[in-house]
């Protein structure tokens, strides 16, 4: 019988093989779903940087015969740095949760000259701060799932490399703003419900199309599928959940 027939592919045995593919992606998109959704289920609070650059570009040509000052500082290098701070998780943070102070560090700002707090979501949410050398320390404070609050700074130094730091109950590490893994769920989603159609296409009806098309997405789809369940388990592992 030729392999390349219809016939060939319509035997009971593939057809059998067929479900066997579509059983393990059903089982392979469930477990991932499940790990999703542990992973989300979690207090979450990370920064975005949304601003950082010199506030004067002067040639080191003349930088040394320039002397600058602002708001009666002298300065050599004025920076401009806005962080959002916000609860990307899903659960809300209470200010009981907080064991100190929030605390944004300018790692190499020689002098912290000024420092305000801008958009917020709330408008109203009251946010509490105070300059303490290089660092911004601000009060604890209820954030609720999807609020933030915005810190912008001016200091001099020679970059803006900063750090965000907080003893948390529920949060080992505050890190930036990264996406969840919405769209590993909606690709696991697709790949299952495509690959189950032409596994079905292929292995039952045994059509002219399926024969080019089916086989080899019913074989790779679900190989996708795994691909990002092992994605979502490492990423679940290694956030210690």
């Amino acid at each position: 019988m030729n392999w390349m027939s219809t016939e060939f592919w319509s035997q009971g045995w593939w057809q059998g093989f067929g479900g066997a593919v579509a059983l393990i992606s059903l089982l392979t998109a469930f477990m991932a779903i499940y790990i999703s959704m542990q992973h989300n289920k979690a207090k979450k609070l990370s920064y975005e940087v949304i601003y950082a650059a010199p506030l004067l570009n002067i040639d080191n040509k003349v930088k040394g015969d320039l002397q600058i000052t602002y708001k009666g500082h002298g300065v050599k290098q004025l920076n401009i740095l806005k962080i959002k701070v916000i609860n990307n998780g899903s659960l809300p943070i209470k200010s009981d949760d907080f064991e100190g102070l929030l605390e944004v560090q300018i790692e190499n700002a020689e002098t912290l000259i000024d420092f305000h707090f801008s958009d917020a979501k709330p408008h109203n949410l009251p946010v509490i701060g105070d300059k303490n050398g290089n660092a911004i320390l601000i009060q604890p404070l209820l954030l609720n799932v999807g609020e933030y609050f915005t810190i912008q700074t001016i200091f001099d130094g020679p970059d803006d490399t900063f750090s965000v730091f907080a003893r948390i109950i529920g949060v080992s590490e505050i890190k930036p703003v990264t996406e969840r893994p919405v769209s590993m769920t909606l690709g696991i989603l697709m790949a299952i419900s495509l690959s189950a159609t032409f596994a079905y296409i292929f292995f039952i009806e045994g059509t002219r199309f399926a024969l080019y098309v089916g086989y080899s997405l019913s074989i790779l789809l679900p190989l996708v599928s795994v691909y990002f369940f092992a994605k979502m388990y490492h990423l679940r592992v290694k956030n210690g959940r």
